[in-house]
């Protein structure tokens, strides 16, 4: 810093009024072309693994194909984030608890309002379930499911539930919070995961759904 001021590049101590306007714009366009500083044009995340062995067979296929694409690892959720409570003695109610699906179930009371949730919903007389995934709300999804319901559409997977297997007679239906997630890919994973895992003959889900999300297994071999 001291031969940028002895230059007169840069003072030593620069007032806020020196080169704001310039500042300002290098600032800004830090933000957006960070990644450009070695000639790359493009970046992509990737989640991090043990030794970086993803990120260094990502810079490999890179470097063969001759693409300006920098590589950078995300960083995972700190201990800290999963363990601290901003207030661990509040308790979370439900605002509209008689016309909310999943509040009737007692120990579900203000989950309801969580958005991007796996959630399954129970027939209380035969067990059967119904496996869904929503980046809304489980109030909002269970209100459209009970509306469906109500008006009997075809389309209603609970309504279809009702004439196949009460015969017209509707029965309690539970709503429940499996998970939830931050990524539309991992909350769709988890709902195909569990689709996968449950007992087919106590399955809601048509057959349609079983492969919507499927997860694909690939292997790979070294030439």
């Amino acid at each position: 810093m001291r031969d940028k001021d002895e230059e007169g590049v840069q003072p030593l101590y620069r007032p806020k009024t020196w080169r704001r306007v310039e500042r300002q714009k290098e600032r800004r366009m830090k933000k957006t072309n960070w990644f450009k500083n070695k000639g790359d044009m493009s970046v992509v995340f990737i989640p991090a693994t043990p030794g970086s062995e993803l990120k260094r067979r990502y810079e490999a296929a890179i470097q063969q194909c001759r693409v300006g694409i920098k590589v950078v690892e995300t960083s995972g959720r700190t201990i800290k984030s999963v363990v601290q409570r901003s207030d661990p003695f509040k308790r979370a109610r439900c605002v509209d608890k008689e016309n909310c699906m999943m509040c009737k179930v007692e120990g579900n009371e203000g989950r309801c309002r969580k958005a991007s949730v796996v959630y399954e919903i129970e027939c209380g007389e035969c067990k059967d379930i119904y496996v869904g995934e929503t980046s809304r709300n489980a109030y909002t999804r269970g209100a459209e499911h009970k509306k469906s319901l109500d008006k009997k559409e075809k389309e209603s997977v609970l309504h279809k539930h009702v004439v196949e297997k009460h015969r017209g007679r509707i029965p309690t239906f539970n709503m429940t919070v499996t998970s939830s997630h931050r990524t539309a890919l991992d909350r769709q994973t988890t709902e195909a995961v569990r689709i996968a895992s449950a007992c087919s003959d106590k399955l809601l889900n048509s057959k349609q759904e079983f492969g919507h999300n499927k997860n694909w297994r690939f292997q790979l071999t070294a030439d």
